[in-house]
C-alpha cells in the first residue's frame, strides 16, 4: 500500500475536522474571494448554530456538488481548534489557512487601497 493511500485510509475523515464555537466542519485547503475579501472554506458536518457563525462574519454557499459550504472569517479560523487532540496535521493547516488568508486580504487590500 502506497503511503498516501495509507494516510488517507487511516486519517481521511479526521484531517481538516475543526470546531469553530461549538459547530463542527471539515476545512477545505481553499480560500474564496467573496466581495473583495478572503475566506477559509470548510464544508458543514454540524452547524446547529447558523445564526452565531453569521453574526461573527462568516458567510454560506452551496457548492456545484451540492455541498453546503461555510466560509470562514480570519478571525474565526483563528478560533478554530481541531476536534481531535493532538490532531497535529489539522493544527499544521490551520496555520497555513491563517497565514495564507493574512496574505491574501492583505494583497486585495492593497489594491484597493
Amino acid at each position: 500500500m502506497k503511503y498516501s493511500n495509507f494516510v488517507e485510509a487511516q486519517y481521511g475523515d479526521h484531517i481538516g475536522s475543526i470546531d469553530v464555537m461549538g459547530q463542527t466542519m471539515q476545512l477545505c485547503d481553499h480560500m474564496q474571494n467573496i466581495d473583495n475579501a478572503y475566506y477559509a472554506t470548510s464544508f458543514i458536518l454540524s452547524v446547529t448554530d447558523r445564526a452565531m457563525l453569521k453574526a461573527q462574519g462568516a458567510r454560506f454557499g452551496t457548492i456545484s456538488d451540492g455541498s453546503h459550504a461555510v466560509y470562514l472569517t480570519p478571525e474565526l479560523i483563528a478560533a478554530a481548534k481541531p476536534l481531535r487532540e493532538g490532531d497535529e496535521m489539522t493544527l499544521a493547516m490551520l496555520t497555513r489557512m491563517a497565514n495564507g488568508l493574512a496574505s491574501a486580504n492583505m494583497k486585495q487590500h492593497q489594491k484597493f487601497a
